[in-house]
């Protein structure tokens, strides 16, 4: 059975951890105590701490986004680099095939252009569309046509700025 978590982490100006909280529950119908312990968390942290700034970090899920948009009115919403890897990794599985050399070197490449170019994204969204159109062309092809979850993520990667954390360096 999967279940459902959130991070609670406050950093220095240095980027030293200075506190971490993890939440996890079993799933739920959109997270409801999930959400409502994480808001009361936030709460307490402001309440002690006013001056920090807020960060929302999270995966690509919409619900996610909603949540933040919706309940907690500070701070930048930002995709980390991981899941933002982890979606792109997909889309070329997608288009490549699953475990092949080219899905690897491809997601190798695009996630270097995601990481260090400012316009990585748009970049790695023009590249989707031209291997769609490349498979549309080739109806034989046994590969399956990008419009499937995976991209719809990479596409959302347009809306949210993406982040490295510490975790994702080795990536």
């Amino acid at each position: 059975m999967r279940h459902v978590a959130e991070r609670s982490v406050i950093l220095d100006k240095q980027g030293e951890l200075l506190y971490t909280r993890f939440l996890a529950r079993m799933p739920e119908h959109k997270k409801k105590t999930l959400k409502s312990q994480l808001l009361m968390q936030i709460e307490q942290v402001k309440k002690l701490r006013p001056e920090l700034e807020m960060i929302k970090v999270a995966d690509g899920a919409r619900d996610n986004w909603t949540f933040f948009s919706d309940e907690i009115k500070d701070g930048e919403c930002v995709l980390d680099f991981y899941h933002a890897s982890t979606h792109l990794y997909n889309a070329m599985e997608l288009i490549y095939g699953k475990n092949t050399v080219e899905a690897i070197t491809e997601h190798k490449k695009y996630r270097h252009i995601l990481r260090h170019d400012e316009k990585g994204v748009d970049k790695i969204i023009n590249h989707l569309k031209y291997q769609l159109k490349k498979i549309q062309r080739k109806k034989s092809s046994k590969l399956k046509s990008p419009t499937s979850h995976e991209i719809k993520n990479v596409a959302n990667m347009r809306d949210w700025p993406i982040k490295i954390n510490r975790s994702d360096q080795g990536l």
